[in-house]
């Protein structure tokens, strides 16, 4: 089977220890909603760039439910942050386990003042916090929170965790909570299967395309009705679309494990039970990234690249990858399993016939630069220049990249190999700003050309180069920004009486992304939620902090991703 080094070898049985300690030593947990279990979101689901750490319970489209602590124990860890978890709780339990709560609405009383008093001291909507032991210790059932919808999440639900406290590593909530918590007894669905013939070249240009399988189903049991041929000293791979689907349920989830056999001999598993933070980048080395990108479909790959080194992904020598031999029969089995051991199976038949002719090879090798994934790459030219970081990339690659000069942009677009090809960490890249104007270097950035317009890439100036670290391969400018950011008040004006409202609300637009906001009632610093999903600031007004029944002046200072600064002032009465 694969090995991993040997620093890897002891975080996986540290972890190891951990998570069987803590499961030894753990009771059942307590559903953290008291509504009846659903859910749309699994743990180890494929996402955009990482697995899913936890699991999605629904509230029924709504938000303002309670949300109870599983366990005993004591609040570590408070972060309120306008993108990610949003609002979120972390609990360490006396049973080795940390279970989480994100997405939430609002905290409890005790809570939330504890939080304010902190936004209000560093005069920031966005901060992180970890109270002592005893400082806020639960019991299980508590009342800990509300379930809502902030920072980056897509609807309301509640976002669950539970992770090993030594690690952190998070694992699978539905090994703790109640066996009768979420029945199941419906296999995973095969919605699609698919072949790779894996040519050196084209594996190294990333432009293998999957071919498809027609497949057909009698109950769990799945089977290609036709024998796939493929000539002799081929190399093959093959890919999956598959979903779960829970009872009752209309939510498309994400399967547990998947593994292939070849003539009975198991060549390839993956399986998410539990994994590092460090390692969710491999996902973009498990799915077909290209075809992600092409036609937005998520084919799971049964064969690893030589730098996926993920924890959960085990192959024996040939990677997954099948050496067709001539008139030679292969049995292929893939196997579908959900977290409640529901299986699904897809058969095949794969025999090697003689090949007709040689595959060409492809031209214009001499105008790309081989690179392994194992060892960093440089290259510096007239225009820019590039640095990647030794395991940057998931297997070797012809790397291109160019600049040119267009009539549509002021400035060369810098195109680095291509979209499609997936990246495990971030690169250097360096562009020459000696055609902009020294007055206006300050506001210069490099963007991402993503098809829509240009995508802010965080910038800055070191000498005569701009430099930005991005974690995509694209099309790369220079570009600038001059024009501030708007300030359009909803629910108050110049002179507006507004004593019977019980907040302020303002929306916020710019051209690449907000930078800072501050908002100030009497020229004393006030707590505004920003949440860029609905581009709204809030301020919630309360007598504890502002007077009632009297004049008030309202001044709100944005400032953009390049500082371009404005100001919005007004007088009202509360």
């Amino acid at each position: 089977m694969r090995t991993l080094n040997r620093f890897n070898k002891l975080i996986l049985l540290v972890a190891a220890l951990n998570y069987h300690q803590a499961a030894a030593q753990n009771g059942i947990l307590k559903s953290p909603l008291d509504l009846k279990p659903a859910l749309s979101g699994y743990f180890g689901e494929l996402r955009t760039a990482h697995f899913h750490s936890g699991i999605d319970l629904r509230t029924n489209g709504k938000i303002g439910f309670r949300v109870y602590a599983s366990e005993k124990g004591y609040v570590s860890r408070i972060k309120v942050s306008p993108v990610g978890f949003g609002k979120v709780i972390y609990i360490t339990h006396p049973n080795g386990l940390t279970t989480v709560y994100a997405h939430l609405d609002r905290f409890t009383n005790a809570v939330a003042e504890y939080v304010e008093k902190q936004q209000y001291a560093s005069h920031s909507f966005e901060v992180e916090l970890f109270p002592k032991p005893g400082e806020f210790n639960v019991s299980k059932g508590e009342v800990i929170g509300f379930s809502g919808n902030s920072g980056s999440s897509g609807g309301p639900h509640l976002h669950f965790e539970v992770r090993s406290s030594a690690t952190q590593w998070p694992v699978s909530p539905l090994k703790y909570l109640d066996g009768n918590f979420l029945a199941d007894n419906s296999a995973p669905t095969i919605k699609s299967a698919w072949f790779y013939e894996i040519d050196s070249m084209d594996y190294l240009n990333d432009s293998i395309l999957p071919n498809p399988i027609s497949i057909k189903k009698t109950g769990n049991l799945y089977f290609a009705p036709d024998t796939i041929r493929i000539a002799g000293k081929s190399r093959m791979g093959f890919g999956v679309e598959a979903f779960d689907i829970i009872n009752g349920s209309s939510t498309t989830c994400g399967f547990h494990k998947l593994s292939m056999l070849v003539n009975n001999k198991q060549t390839f598993s993956f399986a998410v039970d539990s994994f590092s933070y460090a390692e969710t980048r491999y996902l973009n080395s498990i799915i077909d990234y290209s075809i992600r990108q092409l036609r937005q479909q998520e084919i799971v790959r049964l064969w690893a690249d030589p730098g996926n080194l993920f924890s959960g992904l085990k192959a024996d020598k040939s990677l997954g990858i099948l050496t067709v031999e001539s008139d030679s029969i292969y049995k292929i089995t893939i196997e579908l399993e959900d977290f409640y051991k529901n299986t699904s199976k897809l058969e095949m038949v794969v025999k090697g016939v003689h090949p007709f002719k040689n595959r060409e090879s492809t031209p214009g090798l001499l105008r790309h630069s081989y690179v392994s994934w194992w060892n960093s790459y440089s290259f510096d030219s007239k225009d820019y220049s590039i640095y990647i970081p030794r395991r940057t990339l998931y297997h070797d690659i012809l790397l291109r990249h160019s600049a040119l000069h267009t009539d549509s942009l002021a400035f060369p677009v810098i195109s680095i190999h291509h979209a499609r090809t997936p990246l495990n960490g971030k690169f250097t890249l360096r562009v020459k700003i000696a055609g902009v104007p020294a007055n206006l270097r300050d506001k210069c950035f490099i963007g991402y050309i993503n098809g829509k317009g240009i995508e802010y890439c965080s910038s800055r100036q070191d000498g005569p180069d701009m430099v930005t670290s991005p974690d995509k391969f694209g099309k790369f400018t220079l570009a600038l920004d001059t024009v501030p950011p708007r300030i359009i008040p909803l629910n108050i004006s110049q002179n507006a009486d507004i004593a019977g409202q019980s907040s302020i609300k303002i929306k916020l637009t710019d051209n690449y992304g907000i930078g800072t906001y501050s908002g100030f009632i009497d020229d004393g610093w006030v707590l505004f939620e920003w949440d860029p999903k609905t581009s709204l600031l809030t301020h919630t007004l309360t007598p504890k902090r502002e007077r009632q029944n009297t004049w008030h002046t309202l001044r709100v200072e944005v400032a953009d991703l390049l500082n371009n600064r404005v100001t919005y002032t007004c007088r009202f009465y509360w």
